[in-house]
């Protein structure tokens, strides 16, 4: 569920103003997507060349589990643990519409269980001030991420697409589903995310004074 991710202070856009917490370990290195301008929504689930019809319906159990069949689809996949002994799958891809990067946690807190996805957008640490417009507009693209939310970590000063699977047992077509998920709201959001695609009115030039016809002659 949310609430083992939603704990230490943070922005979060959900329709309002909220608390949310993105470790700084799970966007180490992570590349932010570089989506294509104009997306499209996915259409129906397509197989990996790599993949069989019961590759894609396997019950993904462990991380040892989602990383070798995301190897074997074609994505990059190797899990690393933290300090703390937290173990967390870092995926990278690349494919026509850009850079992908997604981090991959399992949790279980009581008899709720939670498998958590990171993704880092882009960083706001060169931005002075985040534009109202920007936010706004954040806000209210969540209604067509499909379950994926924004998320922003101010000591990072960066900006995350999460999303919060309330199962941490799933199948390759919902796994793969979930990264074309990713896709597609990374480059609908493009603009409102990438400060380098904010679009800036430059402040209007003063109109030149009007030249004053000469009096006339006496």
């Amino acid at each position: 569920m949310k609430l083992k991710l939603l704990r230490n202070v943070v922005w979060v856009l959900v329709g309002v103003i909220g608390v949310a917490s993105v470790k700084p370990a799970l966007a180490a290195d992570a590349p932010a997507a570089k989506p294509a301008a104009a997306p499209t929504a996915p259409a129906v689930q397509e197989i990996p060349k790599k993949l069989s019809l019961i590759d894609m319906n396997k019950e993904l159990i462990t991380l040892e589990d989602y990383a070798a069949m995301l190897q074997k689809a074609g994505y990059t996949a190797k899990i690393n643990t933290e300090a703390s002994g937290k173990r967390v799958l870092m995926v990278n891809w690349e494919d026509k519409t850009g850079r992908y990067g997604v981090t991959l946690t399992q949790d279980k807190e009581g008899e709720n269980e939670s498998l958590d996805f990171v993704a880092p957008l882009s960083s706001f640490e060169k931005q002075p001030k985040v534009p109202a417009e920007v936010f706004f507009k954040l806000v209210e693209a969540q209604d067509a991420t499909r379950g994926w939310y924004f998320v922003f970590n101010p000591q990072l000063k960066h900006l995350f697409l999460c999303r919060t699977a309330s199962n941490t047992k799933i199948t390759s077509r919902q796994l793969l589903f979930e990264l074309g998920n990713l896709e597609f709201s990374a480059q609908l959001t493009a603009r409102l995310w990438n400060p380098a695609m904010w679009i800036t009115k430059p402040p209007s030039a003063p109109a030149a004074p009007a030249n004053k016809a000469p009096a006339p002659a006496n």
